[in-house]
């Protein structure tokens, strides 16, 4: 339940902040998203369902549902909140459980990062005991890959347009230096995410350019 309240709190504060300093325009499509993805989460909690019979994890947030094979794992690692499950297919899955931030902390959410982790880590070395002969798990399709760090640039690109369409003049001046914080940190995360994306390709097909070239 602390989760889906969270969850609710943040796409309301989020709804309210776009009504008021968005163009009508702009706002009606972000308090949109903002209400789908509040909705998403109060309906489907977020879980980590582990599976030995069948030899899976199933890890679900919100709309985003993620199946891992058991025998795959290849290793678990625990970073306070942060939970991070590596692939033998060279796939990296992190997951975030409660006591993230303070807000947390105050809302007194559960410390269950590392019960999580340490029950990955024990089914996984269960489950390669079971069959030590068995292939490791594919690794995921490289337009998957290519999708999901397009979609990230595109959150980016979404956040940068929506610094340029904060409202900047008001009469108030607490209103206007409110505006110009939510303008700042609009473009920041924007530049990030878009930087950080194409990073990630950059990453990805340099070393092939390099060997076809040699």
């Amino acid at each position: 339940m602390l989760l889906q309240a969270k969850s609710a709190m943040v796409a309301g504060t989020g709804i309210v902040v776009a009504k008021v300093f968005f163009a009508p325009m702009l706002a009606i499509p972000v308090m949109a998203i903002l209400g789908t993805w509040g909705l998403s989460m109060c309906v489907r909690r977020s879980t980590v369902l582990l599976d030995p019979d069948g030899g899976r994890v199933l890890i679900r947030y919100g709309l985003i549902t993620r199946r891992v094979r058991l025998s795959g794992v290849t290793a678990v690692q625990v970073d306070q909140a942060k939970v991070t499950i590596g692939t033998a297919g060279g796939n990296v899955i992190s997951l975030y459980a409660w006591q993230r931030s303070r807000l947390d902390r105050w809302l007194r959410g559960p410390v269950v990062a590392g019960e999580i982790g340490h029950a990955i880590s024990r089914a996984a070395a269960a489950a390669r005991d079971a069959s030590p002969g068995q292939a490791p798990e594919a690794a995921p399709h490289r337009g998957r890959q290519d999708l999901a760090v397009l979609l990230l640039a595109g959150t980016g690109v979404a956040e940068i347009g929506a610094a340029f369409g904060v409202r900047l003049s008001w009469a108030n001046p607490a209103m206007t230096a409110l505006a110009a914080i939510l303008t700042l940190a609009l473009g920041a995360t924007g530049a990030f995410y878009t930087l950080f994306a194409l990073w990630l390709l950059l990453k990805k097909h340099w070393p092939r350019r390099e060997q076809s070239a040699a």
